[in-house]
């Protein structure tokens, strides 16, 4: 039996409603994954009860206190975490955001000591934390942070199409300085170890896409395919790992989309998810690679012009809570077979 601890997000937010809908909704995987996984929701009760009011659901969690024994929890479960009710629904605030950061810190706890399998964390705002005066507002620095461990990948997945990231939240005009040979050899390592480890695929065949239109041209139209995407492709290529590139990002789209390829390494955000978001409708999810434990979460972010008007689709909080269970899986599949079974 997995234990899966997901975060509410932004109470201000859509995350307590697509993680009600999602769980106990019209079309939810509640009954789904009852025989497989157990759910502890970190953040405020009073969120969740108004959430259950807003969407018509009924919804009353079981309140625990970490830690739990298995045997003492139910299909749904909570750890209440006091919230300050000064927030507006729809609106970014510095007690919105101080509660999301508070959910964040005692999930990643838990999960970092080994009381659970496997991290979803609802949408949060960049605005809220820095309202709150967090420093570091992404979500993956945080968890970064929070964990000691130095590089992680965004790697995210929508029906037939895989990315990961070598670039995050950029403004456009620093993605070229901020591009490495070694930041995109990495990326490349990250993408086909997930593919190893999570999707069961022997040998992945990876495509890299390039940053400029037509690939740079031979360097007419940029130089960053030469002077850092190809060395990086030829450093992995010794190293073993099935990789080829760079494409133009619309080819290497279309050739992932009629299965050449297991996954594509994407230079920015955008160039990952505009294509992602645009195949398979509002589904997929984002996971973090090279955290300690499994994490994954929705596609989308806050949503604050239709929070709390039972707008918001929980098909991508459904695909990253049905993936986190399953990676979660296979992650101790691995770690059995890499101590030899002990």
């Amino acid at each position: 039996m997995k234990v899966i601890a997901i975060t509410l997000g932004d109470p201000a937010g859509i995350g307590p409603e697509v993680l009600l809908k999602a769980l106990r909704g019209e079309g939810s995987i509640g009954e789904e994954i009852a025989a497989e996984a157990r759910i502890i929701i970190f953040g405020s009760a009073d969120v969740l009860r108004e959430a259950c009011g807003k969407t018509n659901i009924e919804c009353e969690p079981n309140v625990i206190q970490l830690p739990a024994a298995t045997d003492d929890l139910k299909e749904l479960n909570l750890v209440d975490l006091d919230g300050a009710d000064d927030f507006v629904v729809g609106e970014a605030s510095k007690a919105s955001g101080k509660l999301a950061l508070e959910a964040i810190y005692a999930a990643v706890e838990t999960a970092c000591n080994g009381n659970v399998d496997a991290l979803v964390t609802m949408p949060v705002s960049k605005v809220a934390f820095t309202l709150a005066g967090v420093k570091r507002t992404g979500h993956t620095e945080i968890l970064r942070d929070r964990t000691g461990v130095e590089e992680t990948t965004m790697f995210l997945e929508n029906g037939p199409l895989r990315f990961a990231l070598v670039t995050k939240h950029l403004p456009i005009r620093e993605v070229s300085d901020t591009l490495s040979e070694e930041g995109v050899a990495q990326t490349i390592r990250a993408a086909d170890h997930a593919l190893r480890e999570y999707y069961e695929i022997a040998r992945p065949t990876i495509g890299v896409m390039a940053l400029n239109p037509h690939a740079g041209e031979n360097g007419l139209v940029g130089g960053e395919e030469r002077e850092k995407i190809i060395p990086a492709i030829k450093r992995v290529q010794s190293e073993g790992v099935n990789v080829r590139g760079p494409f133009p990002a619309d080819v290497a789209v279309a050739m992932q989309s009629r299965g050449s390829f297991d996954g594509l390494v994407a230079m920015y955000h955008d160039q990952a998810l505009v294509p992602l978001k645009l195949v398979n409708g509002e589904g997929g999810f984002n996971m973090t690679l090279g955290l300690p434990f499994v994490r994954t979460s929705p596609l989308h972010g806050t949503s604050y012009d239709i929070a709390g008007k039972n707008l918001a689709n929980p098909a991508s909080t459904i695909a990253a809570i049905r993936a986190a269970i399953r990676f979660s899986r296979r992650k101790t599949a691995e770690s059995a077979e890499d101590s030899g079974g002990e």
